[in-house]
């Protein structure tokens, strides 16, 4: 299974309200959000490895676990369109 997560601007389609988070899918139909987990364009990590720690650490994101334990760890992850792998990115999650 192959994991993306995608910083994202989030739009209200009826009011306009703009908010700021990330969007984590995988190629396997797995999917998951968080649309507020940051207050302004600003606030949202530049660097993917502050992004990744941000979804691992996202209490919303019971999925998230589904998605490590069955993709992230198997082949690493997609993140804003670069990849890295398993061993690049296991510090993350407190692991060797």
């Amino acid at each position: 299974m192959k994991v993306t997560i995608i910083s994202t601007k989030f739009e209200n389609l009826h009011d306009g309200k703009v908010t700021y988070g990330y969007r984590v899918y995988s190629d396997s139909g797995l999917a998951t959000y968080d649309n507020t987990r940051y207050g302004s364009a600003e606030d949202v990590p530049t660097d993917n490895m502050d992004l990744i720690a941000d979804v691992i650490e996202d209490p919303i994101n019971d999925m998230m676990d589904d998605m490590i334990e069955i993709g992230i760890r198997d082949k690493g992850v997609a993140v804003n369109r670069t990849w890295y792998d398993w061993e690049e990115i296991a510090w993350l999650f407190d692991e060797p």
